[in-house]
């Protein structure tokens, strides 16, 4: 009988069905229009608008390290999100192949490889997601309250959209606006990372897990004394 250790990743592809970028299987026939509406918006907008700021950076080094490490970190989450939406087939497949009875191992046994590794992995998966949520509320959030204290306002999150003067951006509405969409897109991008850096974590481990229980199978393998009396080539069989 077929296991259910792919259960692993209900949670990232529940994730992937959120950010657009897996229909699910069979894939819901309005998803397309949500998907592209959602990438545009949370993707496309928003590195176009990083990338035209790029052209107006002043002159200074600090301000073109600070804005091109973080362009370059959007090329990484580019091809996470082309990963996922063209590999679809591929991780399908490899979700069937983890759910065999050929893979099924020592799942069933609390004490084996595999059901060790499924806990440690949701664990792991848990702690990277609560460690990346906690980055992201003292670096956004918490500046809010602290600014709203001070009676100041808080530097917008990622950049400070040179392409606009500095009364536009100093404008209540526009500052409060660009504040959110930022605050938005760093977290869309944020679930980008947690989704698919922890589906890669965890078919390594499953493939680590699968040949630590091979290589254990193999150890502990034994022949009875009337197996042993036997031709090799039988014995193979």
């Amino acid at each position: 009988m077929p296991s259910d250790q792919s259960s692993m990743f209900n949670v990232n592809f529940t994730l992937y069905k959120i950010i657009g970028v897996w229909s699910g299987n069979p894939p819901w026939k309005y998803y397309k229009y949500y998907s592209f509406v959602y990438l545009f918006v949370t993707f496309v907008i928003f590195n176009m608008l990083f990338t035209l700021n790029l052209l107006y950076i002043p002159p200074k080094i600090e301000s073109y390290i600070g804005e091109g490490v973080f362009y370059f970190v959007e090329i990484t989450i580019a091809t996470k999100i082309w990963t996922i939406l063209f590999m679809r087939d591929k991780l399908i497949d490899a979700i069937k192949i983890i759910d065999c009875d050929e893979f099924i191992g020592d799942y069933e046994n609390k004490d084996g490889i595999l059901y060790k590794m499924n806990v440690g992995f949701r664990l792991g998966r848990k702690l990277y997601a609560t460690l990346l949520n906690t980055l992201f509320v003292a670096d956004v959030i918490v500046p809010i309250f602290f600014n709203l204290v001070r009676g100041t306002r808080p530097k917008l999150p990622i950049s400070n959209y040179y392409f606009l003067s500095d009364e536009q951006r100093e404008s209540g509405v526009i500052f409060w606006c660009i504040y959110s969409y930022q605050s938005m897109g760093i977290y869309c991008h944020m679930m980008y990372n947690i989704s698919v850096d922890s589906l890669i974590a965890g078919l390594l481990v499953i493939t680590i897990a699968q040949l630590r229980l091979l290589n254990h199978n193999l150890r502990n393998l034994k022949l009875s004394e009337e197996e042993r009396k036997l031709p090799y080539e039988i014995q193979d069989k």
